[in-house]
């Protein structure tokens, strides 16, 4: 066969030119058409950023309204920017309650702890920075027109053109990260927030001498006063003690009996501006507690056992604490975790997921049963996972774990669990107690 003709080569010339320019009409088409869609996309990051911004404003004037310094700092560093937002959408009174709570447990803290937190402005606008970025970023990623062809060929038939390409690169640089807004200054705004101790004599002595009486009893013989042997009273005296072991166990150092323990509770319900030392310690622990060396025991167990789910909720524990140390113990945790991981990685290590009753730790609060609103499990739950639950037991940590999700008590915890189905609960270890004074037959 011989060479192609001339004419033909002309007529092939034709059609890939004709294809070439269908190619770049194309381009031409869907870069117009992008770029409409990336203005949509603008837009809406544009409205993100904004109503970003505003939460951000509103969580710096919180701190403002407290007389900035290190309260304002330090509520920066243990809450988060949507919950101090919202103290501010909050009636004054309901606000100023919130806080109260929040400075006591501030007062509480050694000085050099208070120090250590950073100066929240700096906090705010960091934080601010770092998400309005991804925003940003998310803008471009999810916008791409051609960026990825790198032979010239497809660039000139694939490519949208340039003009195009820089309409997009305006859209795209047009979008600004605003400025956060200086918060006002409220002077002494910390110091109206400040508890009272109001419990002090004869305060003190009235509430414990009701709480006296309604326990004890004199015995008509000796004329000694004696722990009544009524059910109730035996059980108002356990779960109040377990209370005090459970503080204790947490870090909290005072001395504090039954009598006292429930005394200063009936105060505090009588009066809610007051906050006693110990409430911090009802959901929060101390570094150098029992509380903190079991979990980091387990810590470095679940690391051996490569349960990585378990590892991850205490660091999740520790990170939660509004005690520094606890903070920089999570840290330490998080970096031997995925030091973990990686070794795991590296190795080719199959691991094997052990199931753990720690996996999914339910919620609670007053349920409706029967006539009467007890507390108990507000998760739904299947029968065949209820008959799952009774069969596996259930350790002492997990029902740590519910009691600081929940914010409850040992008891309200086990309640929740049974709730679900559980049924093999570890004995309630008994805390030999450093309590002076300790009432008889506790």
């Amino acid at each position: 066969m011989g060479l192609l003709s001339s004419k033909a080569l002309r007529y092939m010339a034709i059609g890939a030119g004709t294809s070439a320019l269908g190619y770049m009409r194309d381009a031409r088409e869907k870069g117009q058409k992008g770029l409409e869609e990336l203005k949509l996309a603008r837009d809406e990051v544009t409205e993100e950023l904004t109503t970003l911004q505003k939460t951000y404003d509103k969580a710096l004037q919180v701190g403002g309204n407290v007389g900035g310094g290190s309260f304002a700092n330090f509520l920066f560093g243990t809450k988060g920017i949507e919950y101090l937002a919202n103290l501010d959408d909050l009636s004054v009174e309901t606000a100023n309650n919130e806080l109260s709570i929040l400075k006591s447990q501030f007062d509480s803290l050694p000085e050099n702890e208070r120090a250590k937190f950073q100066d929240y402005t700096k906090v705010a606008k960091t934080k601010f920075e770092t998400r309005a970025d991804v925003l940003k970023e998310g803008l471009q990623k999810n916008n791409n027109m051609g960026r990825e062809t790198t032979n010239f060929l497809s660039k000139m038939l694939f490519e949208p053109p340039k003009d195009v390409m820089q309409e997009r690169e305006q859209i795209i640089s047009g979008v600004t990260t605003p400025e956060l807004a200086t918060p006002e200054i409220v002077p002494s705004g910390a110091e109206s927030l400040r508890t009272k101790n109001l419990y002090t004599l004869p305060n003190r002595s009235t509430y414990e001498n009701i709480i006296y009486l309604d326990l004890y009893e004199k015995d008509p013989v000796s004329q000694a006063y004696e722990l009544k042997k009524d059910e109730q009273t035996t059980n108002v005296v356990n779960n109040a003690q377990e209370e005090i072991n459970n503080m204790k166990n947490r870090g909290f150092d005072a001395d504090l009996n039954v009598v006292q323990y429930l005394a200063e509770q009936n105060f505090m319900a009588d009066n809610p501006q007051y906050v006693p030392n110990w409430t911090f310690y009802q959901n929060d622990f101390k570094s150098n507690s029992n509380y903190a060396n079991n979990f980091m025991e387990d810590f470095g167990q679940a690391l051996a056992d490569n349960d990585t789910a378990y590892a991850e909720d205490i660091i999740q524990l520790f990170s939660g604490s509004a005690d520094l140390e606890n903070q920089d113990k999570a840290k330490e945790m998080k970096i031997q975790l995925d030091n973990a991981l990686k070794g795991i990685i590296d190795t080719e290590t199959t691991t094997t997921t052990v199931e753990d009753t720690t996996a999914d730790i339910p919620e609670g609060g007053l349920v409706q049963k029967g006539k009467v609103k007890t507390y108990g499990a507000t998760d739904y739950i299947s029968a065949e996972e209820k008959l799952k639950n009774s069969q596996t037991p259930v350790t002492e940590q997990f029902i740590q774990l519910v009691m600081q999700k929940n914010n409850t008590n040992r008891d309200n915890a086990i309640r929740i669990l049974k709730d679900i189905g559980y049924t093999q609960f570890p004995e309630k270890q008994s805390v030999t107690s450093t309590v002076k004074g300790r009432i008889k037959g506790e």
